[in-house]
């Protein structure tokens, strides 16, 4: 299921209302599940090696992709910028067998705002784990001039496990 949280931010200093930074709010994609056929094609085109013992286990393993973010609004609830996160894996009912493809990105959609770059990430687990977490942060920037008026520290922490289970959560 699709979920979604909103909450208010206090702005610092008075910027103009279509660019300044009124709430921001949480989203996640449904878990999307992907062949491991295809998850193992992906690989292929990615030039990734996987052992014969590795490529046994995705086979009897099934494959997901997850996508979560963390958002900007302005006051009338437009969107200013957006950092995503996604994980592809494969899990075999109690264990990660595959954790290949991770990727996080930034999105603007206003003009002043920007992205600054990412500022950390944090990854625990993996194959042969019980879970595998990720957790990336990022730095956006409203700049009409040479210092930000506004910035924002968005992060988004995601976790899969094994058996099925998922946890998310986003912030900053």
């Amino acid at each position: 299921m699709s979920q979604k949280v909103s909450s208010s931010q206090k702005v610092s200093s008075p910027a103009d209302p279509d660019t300044e930074l009124a709430t921001t709010e949480n989203g996640e994609e449904p878990l999307d599940p992907i062949s491991a056929e295809e998850y193992l094609a992906r690989l292929a085109q990615n030039e990734v090696i996987v052992s014969a013992e590795e490529r046994a286990e995705i086979m009897a393993s099934s494959c997901w992709i997850w996508t979560g973010y963390r958002g900007g609004k302005n006051r009338v609830g437009q969107w200013l910028w957006k950092y995503f996160q996604r994980m592809d894996w494969c899990r075999n009912g109690s264990r990660i067998t595959s954790a290949h493809f991770y990727t996080r990105w930034p999105e603007v959609y206003m003009v002043g705002w920007s992205f600054k770059g990412h500022e950390s990430l944090v990854s625990n687990g993996g194959r042969g784990s019980t879970q595998w977490r990720k957790r990336t942060q990022g730095g956006f920037c409203l700049v009409p001039y040479l210092q930000c008026i506004q910035e924002s520290h968005p992060w988004v922490d995601m976790t899969v496990f094994g058996n099925g289970a998922s946890s998310f959560s986003a912030g900053g």
